[in-house]
């Protein structure tokens, strides 16, 4: 409150009239659809800083909890999410996070039609990506994800962007998935199986 205090202080006698209108239309009505850019962007981190808090409290109760939440009005395909420390290794470890996102996207307005055919273009980018380094390395056929979650293999991987680990592309959000083929010239696969191991880099 003594932020908004503080910020209210700062704007002029217009931006403080439109304010006080919408209010008076939210006191009137109650509807989302009164509010502005601004003033919906603000109400959403409202909210979901309060889930925030509840999810850290069920925590504490023993209780796994994730929520996952994308904005049907925003662009991008990002899912915000927030989790537990078990349910976030559950969301690591799965494609429920990815599959989210295109549920919605897929089902979304008409203004984005090709959204879920990007986000499965750049999933099948990155998966020839680290084909062709796995077969570059000495490795034969496509990488075998299994056998890296069963450590049966072990391949080393350099070059890919913020600090990403190897794991199945479709795990990937989509901001990674771009990173990781911007730097495609710069990852590197060692395969280290069986005592046997080649490094090749393109």
């Amino acid at each position: 409150m003594n932020d908004i205090k503080g910020r209210w202080a700062t704007l002029g006698e217009e931006e403080k009239k439109k304010y006080v209108e919408e209010a008076a239309a939210l006191r009137a009505h109650g509807e989302a659809q009164d509010l502005s850019p601004e003033m919906r962007d603000a109400r959403i981190k409202m909210h979901l800083k309060k889930m925030k808090l509840e999810v850290s409290k069920l925590e504490e109760l023993g209780v796994e909890t994730a929520i996952l939440s994308f904005d049907r009005q925003k662009s991008s395909l990002e899912v915000f999410e927030m989790s537990s420390r078990g349910a976030t290794d559950f969301l690591d470890k799965s494609d429920t996070v990815n599959n989210f996102a295109l549920h919605f996207k897929a089902s979304s307005s008409a203004a984005m039609p090709s959204a879920r055919e990007h986000v499965t273009v750049l999933v099948g980018k990155v998966k020839d990506l680290f084909n062709q380094k796995y077969k570059e390395a000495g490795g034969t056929g496509r990488v075998p994800y299994q056998s890296l979650v069963n450590q049966g293999l072990v391949i080393r991987v350099s070059g890919l962007p913020n600090s990403l680990t190897l794991k199945k592309p479709s795990f990937y959000g989509r901001n990674q998935l771009v990173g990781i083929l911007q730097a495609a010239e710069e990852i590197t696969f060692e395969i280290d199986h069986l005592a046997l191991y080649k490094v090749v880099k393109i």
